[in-house]
C-alpha cells in the first residue's frame, strides 16, 4: 500500500514534468516508478516475508544513513546525532543483521528470496520485466553528468539541426508518457490482488479484476494517444 501510494506521488511528478516541457526528466522520474513496480511485484510473488525483509532493510539503510549526516552535520551546519542515539540505532541494526545477515547486502531484501545476488537486473528478471532493463539504463543517462550527443535528447527528437537544450521541449513525450502509465498499473495491480490467491481472505476480487483489466485498457490508449498527438 506504501508503494501504491508513492507510484501516484512519482506518477503525479512525471505528468508535472512533462506538462512542462521537460521529457528527459520525465523518464528518469519514470526510472523510480519502474523500481518501485518491480518491488511491488516481488513483494506480491512472495508474500508477507518480503515485506517484511523489505521494511527491516529499510531500518539498516536508515543507519547507515544516519552514519553519513553524522560524519557532514557539522559542516553543514546541522545538528549531529547525540552519541546515545547513534549508538541505539546501531544496536537495532546488528540486531535485524544478527538474525538476517542478508540484510547487510545490496538490495537485501530480496537477497534471500532471489537465492542469491539482487542487482536491480536480478530483480527486473525475478518480477518478469527483464525487457525494460535497456530502457531503465537509458532513464539516467540524460540527466547526469555526462557528455551526450546534442539529438540523444528526447526533448531533441525532432530537431531538424544542433542545438544545445537549456530548458523546455515540444518534443519526446510518448516513451516516459506511455512508460509511467505502464509502471503505474504495474504497481497498481500487484497492490489490488495482493490477496486474490489467499483462500482465507474474505475480499470478493470480482471488481478488482474488472478494474485491473479497465486500467490496462486505459494504459495502451494513453499509449496510442501520445504516438497520434500532434508535435
Amino acid at each position: 500500500m506504501r508503494q501504491h501510494a508513492t507510484a501516484c506521488r512519482v506518477f503525479g511528478e512525471v505528468e508535472a514534468l512533462l506538462r512542462s516541457g521537460y521529457p528527459d526528466g520525465a523518464l528518469a522520474r519514470w526510472r523510480s516508478l519502474h523500481e518501485i513496480a518491480v518491488t511491488s511485484i516481488l513483494i506480491r510473488k512472495h508474500g508477507k516475508d518480503a515485506a517484511e525483509d523489505f521494511i527491516q532493510f529499510g531500518l539498516v539503510e536508515a543507519v547507515k544513513g544516519m552514519e553519513t549526516y553524522q560524519k557532514t552535520a557539522e559542516a553543514m551546519g546541522r545538528e549531529p546525532y547525540s552519541v546515545a542515539e547513534l549508538n541505539a540505532a546501531k544496536k537495532i541494526r546488528a540486531q535485524l543483521i544478527s538474525a538476517k545477515p542478508y540484510l547487510e547486502g545490496r538490495s537485501g531484501w530480496a537477497r534471500r528470496h532471489l537465492k542469491g545476488t539482487a542487482f536491480v537486473k536480478h530483480l527486473q528478471k525475478a518480477a518478469g520485466l527483464e525487457k525494460w532493463e535497456s530502457d531503465y539504463k537509458w532513464a539516467s543517462q540524460n540527466v547526469h553528468t555526462t557528455y551526450r550527443e546534442l539529438r540523444a535528447l528526447l526533448g531533441m527528437s525532432e530537431a531538424v539541426e544542433d542545438g544545445l537544450l537549456a530548458g523546455p521541449s515540444n518534443s519526446g513525450f510518448a516513451e516516459p508518457a506511455h512508460f509511467s502509465a505502464i509502471a503505474l498499473a504495474q504497481t497498481t495491480s500487484a497492490f489490488l490482488t495482493c490477496y486474490i490467491e489467499d483462500e482465507d481472505c474474505p475480499m470478493d476480487f470480482t471488481f478488482t479484476c474488472v478494474a485491473v483489466k479497465a486500467i490496462d485498457h486505459m494504459v495502451k490508449d494513453i499509449g496510442a494517444r501520445f504516438l497520434d498527438a500532434p508535435r
